[in-house]
């Protein structure tokens, strides 16, 4: 009889004079600062700044969502290879499109949201998303990974800026392949 032991999910790991910083924790920093920022300026845009300062706090809270997995903990920890199921861009990317398009109930940030945070770590070359590039299999294993693995780690902070996890937990990933047909 195995003993599951409860480790707190990381965002970086330990390395050359950095500490580890726990996910939680890299999530709430990158949201206050982009709320920070964008509250700051004076923009002259078509979009309201409360609108524009929710879907920043948005993006910030949910652009490692995937990092949530049993797979890219253990390749934190030096415990497994990197591999498609470390991988965390896209899933968070569509998370972070499902709750953006449900809360502000605009496409058009919806999809702003999904490219941000799905070229997070890459180059923006192009907004082409086809199905073939989309494995549905995959992500749902790593969402289904994640409700039951990972998002009660994210769920304090989550509650703390007004998302609903059981929405979270009710995304479909399958869905998004009529979504992603538009983007």
């Amino acid at each position: 009889m195995g003993v599951k032991i409860e480790r707190k999910l990381l965002s970086h790991p330990e390395e050359e004079g950095y500490i580890e910083k726990r996910l939680e924790e890299h999530l709430e920093n990158v949201s206050n600062l982009m709320v920070e920022e964008v509250s700051r300026h004076s923009l002259e845009l078509s979009y309201a700044k409360p609108i524009l300062i929710r879907l920043v706090e948005i993006i910030g809270i949910t652009h490692d969502f995937g990092k949530a997995t049993t797979w890219f903990q253990e390749y934190l920890r030096g415990e497994r290879k990197g591999s498609n199921y470390t991988h965390h861009s896209l899933i968070s990317a569509i998370v972070t499109y499902n709750i953006v398009l449900q809360e502000l109930e605009d496409e058009l940030l919806a999809y702003i949201a999904f490219q941000v945070v799905l070229r997070h770590h890459g180059n923006l070359s192009s907004f082409d998303i086809s199905n073939d590039y989309i494995n549905y299999r995959l992500l749902t294993e790593q969402f289904d990974n994640i409700k039951q693995y990972g998002l009660e780690g994210l769920s304090d902070l989550y509650s703390r800026h007004g998302l609903d996890t059981g929405y979270i937990r009710g995304i479909i990933v399958k869905e998004f392949s009529e979504i992603a047909e538009d983007l």
